[in-house]
């Protein structure tokens, strides 16, 4: 008799499970839901939505704040030795270049002091090898530098040490000479944007090219599932082994080659050989598993392959859905624009720092600052989870309306995106704020724990065995609660 089942005063079997009873057809459904989702609906998770007006407010309130009291211009020019800000402060409109009038280290070998002699200039001195560099510049002076004259003596420390240099942006003079210049982005960490915008106008046609490839691709793929699924999917599994056994038969062979190998010390041959050997049964021993597991997953793997062609058929048959995707992320970009320029004018509210301080640099916040920072940041999260869950609810809504739409010519909608956007903006708004919101707390943990690992690890203490499994653990968990929340939401937008 199986553990499943057992017999009662009567002989009659009975099943410790309704599910493992042969007979069991499944729960009455609702004779409502024969035709698919109910067409009358109410609002679902008010109390949600109006919260994330309430945030959207507060968002709104806290955007203005940072418009009106940021200059995100006060980022980009640099600071001179008195605290003066090139280019913005009174009096140094025209002069908006960062010069570094000792670019070399200290006599303690300290970089960063002799990196806060700067003076704001109008232009960057520019000349060949074997040419008269400029004797004096415009500068704007202080108490460090009380004249322009320039030098090329570095014992001098009291003229400006003079290079030829480059205008960077309007912001800054950069060296031709490699170390100075090399020595100042290595500092100040200035070279990093400039850098970052060059590999973007280096490399953007490449990603257009590689993005446009991909999309061709998937279309295919998605042709070629809807057609031969069964076929498709059998052939990947078969390609997998047969890879597997070709990589196994190819570490064998390697452990063959060294053993003829009389150039190699002895000792050194024979390691090669036993790792090469490893290897090759190792990765013969994962094909059998693999093997093995394909056999006893046999029902499932045929349940997959159903399901990707009936995905592959839904996509071919509602095309609008193919749309969303990019439609959500346009959004998101355009979200992220705006949430950069905001952060930057954010930034640009604290005040500067008094006294000696790098060119670019030397803010502090006031509390309420730091706060608007946070919040700001998790708008962000919240945001772009909003969007994601979006998408997901408006596609699980589309492909359930057609899934009925198929078994009933006379279904109450023929256009099942629309149809599942429009009940998702007009009732269930507050239901996909609520998962995005508890998809953001996740994302949240995961932020605050790099950070706290961060810090362990700036201190030194990340090296600790104990430190690091614990860290591990912690990582596994969170990991793991972030996946249930994406899975428990995907499946409540499916419900709701």
């Amino acid at each position: 008799m199986s553990s499943q089942t057992l017999l009662n005063a009567g002989g009659e079997r009975q099943y410790r499970s309704k599910h493992n009873d042969p007979n069991y057809q499944g729960e009455q459904v609702d004779p409502r839901l024969t035709n698919g989702p109910l067409p009358e609906r109410s609002c679902t998770d008010l109390v949600c939505l109006f919260l994330f007006v309430i945030f959207l407010v507060a968002v709104g309130l806290m955007t203005g704040v940072a418009f009106k009291n940021g200059d995100p211009k006060r980022l980009l020019h640099g600071i001179d030795y008195a605290g003066f800000q090139c280019g913005l402060d009174p009096g140094y409109e025209d002069y908006k270049l960062i010069y570094f009038g000792y670019p070399f280290p200290s006599d303690k070998g300290d970089y960063k002091t002799s990196l806060t002699q700067t003076v704001c200039v109008k232009s960057c001195p520019t000349f060949n090898q074997g040419q008269e560099p400029p004797k004096t510049l415009e500068c704007k002076t202080h108490s460090l530098y009380t004249t322009c004259e320039t030098t090329q003596d570095i014992s001098q420390k009291d003229k400006l040490y003079v290079y030829s240099s480059t205008n960077v942006m309007d912001l800054f003079c950069m060296p031709f000479d490699n170390a100075l210049a090399n020595t100042i982005q290595d500092v100040t960490n200035i070279g990093t944007i400039t850098t970052g915008i060059q590999e973007v106008q280096k490399n953007y046609d490449t990603v257009l090219i590689v993005a446009g490839i991909s999309l061709v691709i998937s279309f295919v793929y998605m042709f070629l599932v809807r057609g031969c699924a069964r076929l498709l999917v059998w052939v990947i599994i078969l390609l997998y082994l047969i890879g597997l056994s070709a990589l196994g038969y190819f570490f064998f062979k390697q452990n063959e080659e060294f053993a003829q190998r009389k150039d190699l010390p002895e000792e050194e041959r024979l390691k090669k050989q036993k790792m090469f050997v490893a290897l090759a049964y190792g990765t013969w021993g994962l094909t059998v598993l693999s093997l093995a597991l394909i056999c006893c997953w046999f029902q499932k793997i045929q349940i997959v392959t159903e399901v990707l062609a009936a995905a592959a058929e839904y996509v071919a048959s509602e095309t609008l859905t193919l749309l969303l995707p990019p439609i959500i992320f346009v959004l998101s970009m355009i979200f992220i624009l705006y949430w950069i320029v905001t952060l930057a004018y954010l930034w640009s509210s604290g005040e500067r720092k008094e006294g000696p301080n790098l060119p670019f640099g030397g803010w502090k916040w006031s509390n309420e600052l730091h706060n608007m920072v946070y919040f700001h940041c998790f708008s962000f999260f919240w945001n772009l989870s909003f969007f994601v869950s979006f998408l997901q609810f408006s596609v699980a809504g589309s492909a359930v309306l057609w899934y009925f739409k198929r078994r009933n010519p006379n279904f109450q909608s023929n256009e099942t995106v629309t149809t599942s956007i429009g009940s998702a903006i007009r009732y269930h708004l507050g239901s996909i704020i609520f998962g995005a919101l508890i998809l953001t707390f996740a994302r949240v943990i995961r932020i605050v724990y790099a950070y706290i690992y961060y810090t362990l690890k700036k201190e030194g203490l990340a090296e600790n065995a104990v430190v690091q499994k614990v860290a591990l653990c912690c990582a596994c968990c969170i990991e793991s609660f972030e996946r249930f929340v994406r899975h428990v939401n995907t499946h409540g937008f499916i419900e709701v």
